[in-house]
């Protein structure tokens, strides 16, 4: 599948023919002495547009009133009625967040790199084999290289963390659980630059992890191997998204399963991949400035795994993958398998793609935005299981004792 269709794009813009054109004429056509006394004019005139097309759109943005949700969690419209003080704030924010026409500023600056200059326009991102783009971050590199392991401090404080979790809960009759999300990077290694698969250290921290929880009765789940198997079975498939940084519903619901077999919940049903085309790139295309020009492929999982009715904390329906996933804190499922069990999962981003399959394999499934465990809440729910979900990346930076608070 093309990892680009530019052709569509330049249609979104249908005064960049003509400007090009007339920039040909006064710079190419003629003779030297023409192209000399029309260097001066043309460059004042086309940095008079620029400063003039977001100027324009920007006030009649801001006297037109709000616009989107995400884009007024961003940066709210600036509205009269709240005082000419705040307005005047409001504004200099707005122009400085999101002034209009930004995104497609950034959009053509992102073009323009790596499509002329073979480049990254962002350095957080990183260009990789077949179309596939990776987060190139310090959290990311670091973790990936292991070039700073746990300290015994450090794993000291996440065993004591861990294995007082699982004794307290059980205590309560509820089963505690751990599922790692595998970085994109582990999955598909093979498709990274050559200097970033260079490690430092012989063991991941998750490694040591497992090393130092060794004989004790935590359990975690960490499906890549089973991700791995899933991409040979089904080479068309891609567990993650080319452009983002997560797995789609296709490759959360292999760890669905795999979270499943180790709870020995049981699953029925056949994990295979369902085809079908996003409305926009993801994540990492978002952050270069070219989700809307970059194609990607989607992958889901058979409606029959699907069967929860999901609802969001403010009371408009769960809709997967055309959910915004910053619009939430948390999601309850009811309607899935009739099993008598109540699951309350704290997530990460990594989450949102298990919610329709993971909402679907217990009676009741809640989950929430957050990494922190949140023991008054489950005393409140009283579910079954409680797991615990992050991306294996987090380990770089997060601590103990902000999954578990102080012992």
């Amino acid at each position: 599948m093309p990892t680009r269709d530019l052709s569509l794009q330049f249609s979104v813009y249908p005064l960049w023919p003509p400007v090009l054109r007339l920039i040909r004429h006064l710079f190419i056509s003629g003779s030297d002495m023409r192209m000399q006394r029309n260097t001066g004019f043309v460059g004042a005139i086309l940095a008079l547009v620029l400063l003039a097309i977001p100027a324009i759109a920007t006030l009649f943005d801001i006297f037109t009133g709000p616009d989107s949700p995400r884009a007024e969690g961003i940066a709210r419209t600036p509205v009269l009625e709240s005082g000419i003080g705040r307005f005047a704030a409001d504004t200099r924010f707005y122009i400085k967040q999101r002034y209009a026409v930004k995104d497609q500023f950034i959009a053509l600056n992102g073009m323009v790199k790596t499509e002329i200059f073979s480049s990254m326009p962002y350095t957080s991102v990183i260009s990789g084999a077949g179309g596939f783009l990776f987060l190139g971050d310090d959290e990311a590199i670091h973790y990936h290289q292991r070039i700073s392991p746990f300290s015994k401090e450090e794993l000291t404080a996440w065993r004591r963390h861990f294995i007082a979790v699982t004794k307290r809960l059980k205590q309560k009759g509820i089963r505690y659980h751990v599922l790692v999300a595998p970085n994109k990077h582990d999955v598909y290694a093979e498709k990274l630059p050559l200097w970033v698969n260079h490690r430092v250290h012989k063991q991941s921290r998750l490694q040591q992890i497992f090393s130092v929880l060794s004989g004790s009765s935590v359990e975690i789940t960490y499906p890549l191997e089973a991700i791995l198997t899933a991409i040979e079975n089904f080479p068309d498939a891609t567990p993650f998204f080319r452009t983002d940084t997560h797995w789609n519903e296709f490759g959360a619901g292999i760890a669905v399963a795999e979270l499943l077999r180790d709870l020995q919940v049981p699953f029925e049903g056949n994990i295979r991949p369902v085809n079908y085309s996003p409305d926009k790139a993801g994540d990492l295309a978002r952050m270069i400035g070219l989700q809307e020009w970059i194609l990607d492929d989607g992958w889901t999982l058979p409606n029959e795994l699907l069967t929860a009715t999901c609802v969001m904390d403010n009371g408009t329906p769960f809709l997967g993958r055309q959910t915004d996933p910053l619009r939430f804190k948390s999601v309850r499922c009811s309607g899935g398998k009739a099993n008598g069990l109540k699951a309350l999962i704290f997530m990460d981003s990594f989450g949102v793609g298990m919610v329709p399959s993971l909402g679907s394999a217990f009676e009741e499934a809640i989950f929430v935005w957050g990494y922190k465990l949140d023991e008054a809440l489950v005393d409140q729910v009283q579910p079954d299981f409680v797991i615990q979900q992050l991306v294996e990346r987090k380990l770089q930076t997060l601590s103990a004792g902000n999954l578990f608070g102080e012992l």
